[in-house]
């Protein structure tokens, strides 16, 4: 275990134990999970094992690798081989707002919620004559927008709270965009509970252009006044204390002063010496005495201050993209789940409401289909209250509507070559070698990864002849393309990974998945254009391209703009009648061998 995520993690050959290699926190490292016999084996194997996990604390980092001591026959006894290391972080239920999805599509769709730690002692309780009079705490969630994620939190302030984050973010903020009306209420510590939760949700009133950071904090009122009932009720007593009466109206104190009459003094004939008077006894009260006594008791509500919860990553979500994908041309067909994503848009109402991914033809896949039309079904989109079902009309499934894909059998295909070019280890291809990639017919065998970097990889636009049409087709290991190129012409075939954005730092094997890609609109923004077959075990479409309106208003181009695809796999016809090249049938015709009339598909 680790305090923080380790920073390397590669897998290594050297000559230390697991827990002399990578220590972690002291006495964190356990090398026992999996104890060897120390006999031999062969081929894979798959085991299922667990540990304690009572002394993992929040933010500890967890890491698992597999350590093989003498990995070969002929390494030394204390040569061990180390695997990458696999990592998972601990997050626990911090303090602060949180929001959620951290990504929207334009129209902020947000959740937020605030948890706020009662480390004050709140809520202030003044005491009056037996009667308590719990001061309240004000508090309202507030939105605003940036260009950047705020770097620091605001702490304590004063004054408006729209104006206070305007300020601290000047060079950040969007004029206009706070709204401190998301959630309010009139006490935030009704009690002394540990921690408070509030709830709130964005408004959905705007398109935020790309890369806007809608952001969310909670603030509150640390130092309240007393209440107005506990200035009534001084002014009550007082009025009471005050009066000539020794009486009191109130049960809960004693009437401190009262006018006692003092009869007048007269002589024997009745003649007064001394007129009667009135004499006060007790002491008069000054509420505004009273009151300030406990209005400038700590904390001084003068002037107002407010507490705001830290701007985190995790209070903050980004106005991004869904990129899309489209096969033209050819049927999409898949040995295991097909998963892409749909961009809703609901406001305004001539968008139409989901903009998505899709095959010209059919989709087909042995796993579940998540997000992918077929039919050219999400071509411009589609009304928000349509079903699955009517963007799918030509996915596969398993005669429920409610599941698309997953039908029995799974999906295979061939490639068979003869005399390839045998290339031993990786191979670059770039603006100097392209051109052997782009003309003739052959194939190249690599026993390593390709890396793709030329600009394009395209033919040329015109032939004089069929048998002039390039056929080249790409075998590697894995295949690796770079986020400048934007056409690939030639075939691409790996029985591994291919990777259309290779400045990212996606790995496949790394804990994160895709968040661990880092994309943004400025990485692997450039769109890719595949106008061969593509064969591949896993498919990573990691361009961040198109499915953004760049217009201010609605429009029939708007919409356009918000389905085009980051990566377009087209099967054209050259792909076809390059089959007749290389001197085969150097002027082939077409020839009708039958016709079956079908039904027209609307």
């Amino acid at each position: 275990m680790y305090n923080n995520k380790p920073g390397n993690r590669a897998a290594a050959v050297n000559g230390n134990s697991p827990c002399s290699w990578k220590t972690g926190k002291a006495g964190s490292c356990n090398d026992g999970l999996l104890a060897s016999d120390n006999t031999k084996f062969s081929g894979d194997f798959t085991t299922n094992q667990s540990f304690d996990s009572t002394t993992v604390d929040v933010g500890d980092w967890v890491c698992f690798m597999m350590s093989v001591k003498k990995p070969s026959y002929n390494a030394p006894n204390g040569r061990w081989k180390h695997s990458v290391m696999k990592c998972v972080g601990i997050k626990g239920d911090l303090s602060g707002t949180t929001v959620n999805p951290l990504t929207y599509s334009y129209y902020p769709s947000i959740d937020i919620e605030s948890r706020v730690d009662n480390i004050g002692g709140y809520p202030k309780i003044d005491n009056f004559k037996s009667q308590d009079y719990k001061r309240l705490y004000p508090w309202r969630i507030i939105e605003a927008k940036f260009t950047a994620m705020p770097s620091s939190s605001i702490g304590d302030a004063q004054g408006n709270a729209c104006d206070t984050i305007e300020s601290k973010y000047s060079s950040t903020f969007i004029s206009g965009s706070c709204k401190d009306d998301i959630s309010t209420g009139s006490d935030l510590f009704p009690d002394d509970s540990a921690s408070q939760f509030k709830t709130g949700s964005s408004q959905k009133d705007t398109p935020d252009p790309i890369g806007t950071w809608t952001c969310y904090t909670l603030r509150y009122r640390n130092n309240p006044q007393p209440l107005s009932t506990l200035r009534a009720d001084i002014d009550s007593y007082v009025a009471d204390n005050n009066d000539s009466n020794s009486s009191s109206t109130n049960s809960r104190w004693t009437d401190g002063y009262w006018d006692h009459y003092h009869s007048a003094v007269t002589d024997d004939d009745g003649n007064v010496i001394t007129p009667g008077y009135y004499h006060g006894h007790g002491t008069t009260r000054n509420a505004d005495n009273i009151w300030n006594g406990y209005y400038n008791e700590t904390p001084n509500p003068s002037p107002a201050t407010y507490t705001y919860t830290d701007y985190e990553r995790t209070s903050c979500s980004v106005s991004g993209i869904y990129p899309k994908v489209q096969v033209r041309g050819g049927d999409l067909r898949v040995d295991g789940d097909i998963v892409t994503s749909k961009t809703p848009i609901v406001p305004p109402a001539n968008y139409r409401g989901q903009y998505g991914s899709f095959g010209e033809y059919a989709v087909l896949s042995s796993g579940l289909i998540q997000g992918m039309g077929s039919g050219a079904g999400l071509n411009g989109g589609q009304n928000s209250n349509d079903q699955i079902i009517d963007w799918n009309a030509l996915t596969f499934s398993n005669n429920d509507q409610n599941i698309l894909g997953n039908f029995n059998g799974g999906v295979t295909s061939s490639f068979n070559y003869t005399n390839p070019i045998e290339v031993e280890g990786d191979l670059t291809i770039n603006n100097g070698n392209a051109a052997q990639f782009t003309s003739g017919r052959k194939i190249y065998d690599v026993s390593g990864t390709v890396f793709i970097t030329a600009t394009n990889l395209f033919y040329a636009d015109s032939y004089q002849s069929t048998e002039e049409l390039p056929r080249v087709a790409i075998k590697a290991d894995n295949i690796v393309v770079a986020s400048n190129v934007t056409r690939i012409d030639p075939w691409l075939i790996t029985g591994g990974v291919l990777n259309t954005c290779g400045d990212s730092s996606f790995n496949p094997d790394e804990f994160g998945g895709f968040a661990s890609a880092d994309l943004t609109i400025n990485k692997c923004g450039n769109p890719l254009v595949f106008n061969g077959p593509v064969l591949a075990s896993q498919v990573y479409l990691l361009r961040t391209a198109g499915s953004r309106d760049a217009y201010p208003e609605p429009s029939a181009v708007g919409r356009r703009s918000l389905s085009e695809p980051a990566e377009i796999f087209n099967l054209r016809p050259d792909v076809y009648l390059s089959s007749f090249s290389n001197n085969v049938t150097p002027n082939p015709v077409a020839a009708t061998d039958r016709i079956i009339d079908l039904p027209p598909r609307f």
